[in-house]
């Protein structure tokens, strides 16, 4: 493969910004709605700026929405899951330990950003996702000076990331930033020349250059900041996932159908919005003007004004003959405005999320209320959980695959799976390469009957023959990880409930841990108690069974010939103790002598 060269890199860029302009205007205009950035359009008719002067409505209702989505998106459950696909319980814990190591790597990418000021990576892609309907950015396993690994995750803004596809993927990726001298002499070690750029300038383009080899940074005054560099990873360590289900799209008819391809959450309201902010402009002005109406002075000479505003509290003012003060009459919205401004409302509602979905209720929901509240807002919020799924899927494909190359020590990751639990793993290039390819999935925290899911869950594994195993209902109703983690942790519980020495055992470590030493020993007292009487009543059957005349098999079809009656049998043949002889009723007398306490005869 030719060496590429810096102005090859530039021509591609290039070429990529012409055919995308349309796009990255739109990511302009769709951030700028969101900020909330004022903007009235102007009356097609007339002259750009003639709403110049009057008041300028700005609804808060994009800035609202976006930080809705954004926030379910960034809140929402990530489980990583390799299902389960055998009986092979060494298949399954191979499969486990992938998944942690993931989960682990994703957490270290997190601690990484974080150090360097930012959000995670899940709280970046909800941004981008909802605002931009473009994910795009590095994932790389870099070694330090030291040859420590490092895990980079880094995601870029699509406004400022250019890439080509080849056949099989992505072919080559470009992040063009502008940074000043000092980041640049922080991050790279390099000097850029002072007369690269001017004061009023925000700063250089800095080009960072990947494709399936190497990757490549310089300057836009052609300084080089990184050499070509093999970066490791066996394809282009670049994610990139578009929002929606639209293909790209060619027209002979329609111009800019570019930017309809990865819409962002503003897609079917993104007219409504001006319109409703050129209405409530008209309103607002309208609403001003009675604040303080236009007067009419009246004059002998026309040209006389006033010193004072008629409309002060308490004013006085002294008018000569033939002059007057009188309001004109202000201007009213038509009739029909109300109906109006309460249609596009409800078409921004219908292309956003339900007011409900604010906490805009004013009693308590059903369950069927729930669902369909839950429908109304997956059509909003599902695009931007698929989009992050799907780059999910990338990273960690992409983190595993240059993992298994071995080129890296092994790594030790942490954190907590999905069911909470806390882990600690040091896993080898040759369990990531065996374990199987996740499946990642991102649940909303959305409004939801949990009550009726899991009784939905219980019905299905109730009746002599359940309609599904435990392990899928666990994995596919209760969204639970590690199934098998789960399924340990019952029979343990189980174990503990059944065995009274267990549940006295946890008692006692529990009374311990509490600092409560007299009642740990009091446990600790009837434990023991309870262990001799074991002890003594495996003994007594084995003294029945061996030592107490038993035959050996008594008792049992050995095949030998008829054998004794149990009910026949002597107690002691069993390991029972003899009977305890009934004592006499009354001290010992010689013969003869009366028995003491007897009625005397009466001859």
């Amino acid at each position: 493969m030719a060496k590429i060269t810096i102005a090859a890199i530039r021509d591609k860029v290039q070429r990529h910004r012409d055919a995308t302009i349309s796009l990255r205007e739109r990511f302009d205009e769709d951030y700028s709605m969101a900020r909330l950035d004022e903007a009235m359009p102007s009356d097609p008719e007339k002259h750009e700026g003639e709403n110049e002067g009057f008041h300028i409505y700005t609804s808060s209702d994009p800035k609202n929405f976006s930080k809705k989505i954004i926030s379910w998106a960034s809140s929402a459950n990530r489980i990583i899951q390799i299902p389960i696909h055998g009986e092979d319980r060494h298949k399954r814990d191979i499969d486990n330990q992938k998944e942690q190591f993931l989960i682990g790597t994703l957490r270290a990418a997190d601690e990484r950003l974080e150090d360097l000021g930012l959000p995670p990576s899940q709280d970046q892609f909800a941004f981008f996702g909802a605002l931009r309907g473009h994910i795009i950015g590095r994932a790389l396993l870099r070694k330090r000076d030291d040859g420590t690994t490092v895990v980079d995750i880094t995601p870029w803004d699509a406004l400022h990331s250019y890439w080509g596809f080849g056949r099989d993927g992505l072919d080559w990726a470009c992040y063009v930033i502008n940074k000043t001298r000092d980041e640049v002499k922080a991050q790279y070690g390099k000097d850029i020349p002072q007369e690269s750029y001017t004061d009023d300038d925000r700063g250089i383009e800095i080009y960072d250059y990947y494709d399936s080899q190497i990757n490549m940074t310089f300057a836009d005054d052609g300084t080089i900041l990184k050499k070509r560099t093999p970066h490791g990873s066996p394809r282009t360590p670049v994610f990139l996932g578009i929002a929606g289900s639209m293909p790209p799209i060619q027209s002979d008819t329609l111009d800019d159908t570019a930017r309809d391809h990865g819409e962002s959450i503003f897609e079917a309201s993104r007219q409504s919005y001006k319109s409703y902010n050129l209405i409530m402009s008209i309103v607002l002005e309208l609403v001003s003007r009675a604040r303080k109406p236009p007067i009419i002075f009246a004059s002998r000479s026309g040209e006389k004004t006033l010193d004072e505003s008629p409309y002060e509290t308490g004013v006085v003012m002294s008018l000569a003959e033939g002059e007057k003060i009188e309001a004109v009459k202000l201007l009213e919205m038509t009739r029909d405005a109300g109906t109006f401004i309460g249609l596009v409302s409800g078409e921004i509602q219908r292309g956003t999320i339900p007011h409900s979905a604010y906490g805009d209720i004013a009693f308590q929901l059903s369950g069927f209320a729930i669902t369909q509240l839950r429908q109304g807002i997956d059509t909003s919020i599902q695009p931007v959980l698929q989009l992050i799924q799907r780059v999910y899927r990338q990273i960690t494909n992409l983190l595993s695959d240059q993992y298994a190359t071995g080129a890296f020590e092994t790594l030790k990751v942490s954190g907590r799976d999905n069911s909470r639990k806390y882990f600690e793993l040091e896993a080898t290039p040759e369990i990531i390469k065996e374990g199987c390819d996740p499946e990642i999935s991102l649940v909303g925290n959305l409004p939801q009957d949990d009550m009726s899911n899991a009784a939905m869950a219980q019905m299905l594994r109730e009746g002599p023959v359940p309609l599904m195993p435990d392990r899928w209902i666990r994995e596919n109703k209760l969204k639970v990880q590690d199934s098998d983690m789960i399924d340990d942790a019952i029979k343990e519980q189980l174990g503990e409930r059944m065995v009274p020495m267990a549940t006295l055992w946890s008692l006692m470590v529990a009374a311990e841990e509490q600092g409560r030493d007299v009642l740990a020993e009091i446990l600790l007292d009837e434990l023991q108690m309870m262990m001799i009487e074991k002890q003594q009543r495996i003994a007594a059957s084995k003294m029945a069974a061996q030592g107490m005349g038993m035959p050996p098999g008594m008792g049992q079809d050995t095949g030998g010939g008829p054998t004794a009656n149990p009910q026949a049998a002597p107690n002691a043949m069993f390991g029972a103790p003899p009977p305890i002889p009934t004592p006499q009723g009354g001290p010992n007398v010689p013969p003869g002598s009366p028995r003491p306490g007897a009625q005397s005869r009466i001859p």
